[in-house]
């Protein structure tokens, strides 16, 4: 995050720089922190819409992306410390809440 931005100004400004998609947010669905001896991390996790009709288009900090299955088998791709706190959620919900928005 920028000094000054919002975590939903932060999600729109990251989104569009790392994948050129503007996206709408649905809900703010998970926070969590992560103390290391060397640093901190914090997760703020929104849902959200892909727009229809719009392409994927990496920034040049990254070289390739991966779809994973909402599941607890999509986790095995994940690193340990954002599978560790997605193990707890509820993805038949998410996924029926998706569906309805």
């Amino acid at each position: 995050m920028n000094y000054g931005e919002t975590h939903g100004e932060c999600l729109f400004r990251e989104v569009l720089e790392e994948t050129g998609l503007q996206v709408q947010p649905f809900i703010l669905y998970d926070t969590w922190e992560l103390f290391h001896v060397d640093y901190q991390m914090t997760g703020v996790i929104y849902l959200v819409d892909m727009p229809p009709g719009q392409t994927i288009c990496l920034s040049d900090e990254h070289q390739a992306y991966e779809w994973f299955e909402l599941s607890q088998a999509g986790l095995e791709k994940l690193d340990i410390v954002y599978s560790s706190r997605m193990m707890r959620w509820d993805f038949e919900a998410i996924q029926g809440f998706m569906k309805r928005s």
